[in-house]
């Protein structure tokens, strides 16, 4: 058996550090390593972390064993399981289809990039991070579910609710913490309950084929006793779900574009190289870094055996840059084939169901950033940007000087 890790060398230390030269020491150790200061084995080979995301019948998924219902709601995506879970993932997988997506582009993504770009692209520098991309998802969101976003400080609020979401789900996969957390992301999610509830009572009157009213149309397929708890949970699952990873990858897209000679340059030549940029950026730098799984029953991974209520963190930042599947792991290919065969929107029936619409806000946000302003660089009066986080991370602060086009 691969012998465990030492604590100070433990994932658990890593908070706003860079992991991955600790990533590769893992690799170098084993399919499966145990990390005593996390209580869990570490998986970061790209064909393991694949298995444990598509086996849930063996690795289970942990958040219906945890007390995350306050936070994510009874029947939300992350909460059911089995034959109710890959249902209510049909119906709500509807909700993102190519024509679906279209019309949030043209409707919504477009008009507000184009609305925080008029008060960026004039002034020649801005933080990138705190008034472009953190700007962008939650409002795209709210515009899908009536949210009035022209209110900027609702915008900031909502930021803010969610945040208190991510300070709790960013420390429960440590042994040692979580419940000093656990009310405050409560009281979070109970404002945003206030502010989507009237929106929900009245959604499927106002608009029969919005996503707050289809809500009301399919939950009942599922579960027939289905009611309003359920469809507001959804719709505030979806600011849980789509918020942050999506401005996360935003802030790790203007990133990878300020700290690379020529990309910019590059990009803005050849817009069809933005779709292999974004899948590249989501290889490289993904939102999400670990995801946590509970071993259902006794199993192995190559030689080491796992056994029933252990916990398996899969590390998808390591396994998108393991060598033995990627050619030239660790450098952006813009050229590499098929460009989105990477594990950051997770495999199996846990698979992101809003994936498509992340990559079309990444690609209408740099898409227009490219249009309104050039000769982009790092602000050298301003803090550098350090990759911030822990089970998720981004590039933050992004100051930058630009010129308007």
């Amino acid at each position: 058996m691969t012998s465990p890790t030492e604590p100070m060398t433990s994932y658990a230390n890593f908070f706003d550090r860079d992991p991955f030269p600790f990533f590769e020491v893992i690799r170098s150790q084993g399919r499966a390593v145990w990390d005593e200061g996390m209580h869990a084995w570490l998986v970061t080979g790209y064909d393991d972390v694949a298995h444990v995301q598509r086996h849930e019948e063996i690795f289970l998924a942990p958040w219906p064993r945890m007390n995350f219902e306050p936070i994510f709601g009874r029947r939300t995506l992350f909460m059911i399981e089995g034959e109710p879970h890959r249902r209510m993932y049909g119906k709500i997988a509807q909700f993102f289809s190519k024509a679906v997506i279209e019309d949030y582009r043209v409707r919504f993504i477009r008009p507000l990039v184009a609305a925080r770009l008029d008060r960026i692209a004039p002034t020649g520098r801005a933080e990138l991070a705190a008034q472009f991309a953190q700007e962008l998802p939650v409002r795209v969101i709210g515009s899908m579910l009536g949210v009035p976003w022209q209110d900027e400080q609702l915008g900031h609020d909502v930021w803010e609710w969610t945040s208190g979401f991510l300070a709790h789900t960013g420390t429960w996969i440590l042994p040692s913490a979580g419940q000093d957390t656990q009310a405050a992301a409560e009281a979070s999610m109970g404002r945003l309950d206030d502010l989507l509830r009237p929106l929900v009572r009245r959604g499927a009157i106002e608009d029969p084929t919005s996503y707050i009213a289809r809500l009301w149309e399919y939950g009942p397929d599922v579960y027939p006793d289905w009611d309003e708890r359920d469809v507001l949970e959804n719709c505030r699952f979806l600011f849980i779900a789509g918020v942050h990873t999506t401005t996360e990858l935003l802030c790790n897209a203007i990133y990878a574009i300020l700290s690379t000679p020529g990309l910019e340059a590059r990009l803005r030549a050849d817009r069809s190289q933005l779709v292999p940029f974004i899948e590249e950026v989501l290889r490289l730098s993904p939102s999400m870094h670990v995801r946590m799984r509970l071993v259902g029953e006794d199993t192995t991974i190559g030689d080491v055996q796992l056994l029933a209520g252990q916990r398996v963190l899969t590390i998808t930042a390591a396994a998108n840059r393991d060598p033995d599947h990627f050619r030239i792991p660790d450098e952006m290919d813009l050229e590499r084939r098929p460009i989105s065969d990477h594990l950051t929107f997770n495999r199996g029936p846990r698979s992101c169901s809003g994936a498509p619409l992340a990559r079309v806000e990444a690609y209408e946000a740099i898409d227009g950033l490219l249009d309104r302003v050039e000769d982009l660089q790092f602000d050298p009066s301003q803090p550098a940007p350090i990759n911030e986080g822990f089970l998720q991370r981004q590039f933050r602060p992004l100051h930058a000087t630009f010129r308007a086009r």
